[in-house]
């Protein structure tokens, strides 16, 4: 694995769309993710698995 092609927190959040505190709480309930001494550092297939295996589908509000 290179580790140039591994991602940030900053990273994954823009991925994600979200904030970098939100990806620190996925990490805690099991986001994969490796520490490289204090560096949190993730693989972008294993981030892209993850979202994928938790993805669920909304149905839109039928009007009228």
């Amino acid at each position: 694995m290179n580790i140039e092609a591994l991602w940030t927190l900053e990273d994954v959040a823009a991925h994600m769309r979200c904030t970098p505190r939100h990806i620190q709480n996925l990490v805690k309930a099991g986001l994969p993710h490796l520490k490289i001494g204090r560096l949190v550092r993730f693989d972008p297939m294993e981030v892209r698995a993850y979202t994928a295996k938790r993805r669920t589908l909304t149905s839109e509000r039928s009007v009228g």
